[in-house]
């Protein structure tokens, strides 16, 4: 006999047990969904290093240093990995879209259009060569809310130094017009600009989803508590197919066991369940 149970890896002993049709639904969907995990991972990257600069940055305003210079290092190492997280990002959707046949061509290139996009691909080509070019830290004061921010500053003669690698930074460096450039206002930018190119690669994904999947995910992916022995909450995250072998072993005490034979267990990262989740129950 064969059992199909979807369960929390953190808590293997409580499996709920599901039917074949749908644990065969969701075998087969899972190829597909391994290709969007990849896209929440390179996702929320970037969010934490988004997060770790900030937080960085808010600590250094609210504790005073003597010299910027002391956080010049750990400034030009957060920014740094953040565009590069950006970048990965945008890279990984454009693959995730030829994987899944999602026609994204003019979608990504809407986005690759943006002057926040085309500035952190300048800075993570130019970082590919050269130490990132940061060669300014200022901290402003806003009276009305009484608090403190950093800007980080790059130039025009830097970023020339990398221009003639491609052409397209080229390009784009000409269009600067100022010599000094501000770089936290295309962060807040490219920030922003990411959440909107995630959600609209979330969307597409979306789509290519069968109704039946849908239907088989809002069944058994959302979290419950379960209190079979004790009060847990459930965040089920991978199925398994198990065959119940039919042979009863006695141990040396006396007492009779039977053993079960396990298949490979598909795993369905939680991060990635939880915004496909959310997407379905907008979409009501």
């Amino acid at each position: 006999m064969i059992d199909y149970i979807i369960f929390d890896k953190e808590h293997t002993h409580l499996p709920k047990h599901i039917k074949k049709e749908e644990f065969d639904l969701l075998e087969n969907f899972h190829a597909t969904f391994i290709k969007f995990t990849n896209i929440v991972d390179c996702f929320v990257n970037f969010k934490l290093s988004k997060k770790k600069l900030l937080d960085f940055m808010e600590y250094t305003c609210e504790h005073p240093i003597p010299s910027l210079e002391l956080i010049y290092p750990d400034i030009n190492f957060l920014f740094f990995s953040n565009t590069l997280f950006g970048r990965i990002f945008i890279d990984n959707t454009k693959s995730f879209f030829k994987q899944t046949n999602i026609d994204g061509k003019e979608l990504l290139k809407s986005f690759e259009k943006r002057e926040e996009f085309k500035m952190m691909k300048l800075l993570r080509d130019f970082g590919q060569h050269f130490s990132i070019p940061i060669n300014d830290l200022s901290v402003s004061t806003n009276f009305s809310t009484n608090t403190q921010n950093i800007d980080i500053f790059t130039s025009k003669i830097e970023l020339e130094k990398n221009k003639e690698t491609n052409p397209e930074n080229k390009k784009f460096i000409k269009t600067i017009k100022s010599d000094k450039v501000a770089l936290m206002s295309y962060f807040y930018s490219w920030c922003s600009s990411i959440d909107e190119l995630f959600d609209e690669t979330l969307n597409e994904f979306y789509k290519l989803i069968p109704n039946e999947v849908i239907i088989s995910l809002q069944k058994h992916f959302n979290s419950y508590i379960d209190n079979r022995k004790t009060t847990i909450q459930i965040l089920p995250n991978a199925i398994q197919k198990i065959e119940q072998l039919n042979k009863t072993f006695i141990s040396e005490d006396g007492s009779r066991y039977s053993i079960s034979k396990g298949f490979d267990v598909l795993r369905f990262q939680r991060n990635a369940i939880e915004y496909l989740l959310d997407k379905i129950s907008s979409e009501g």
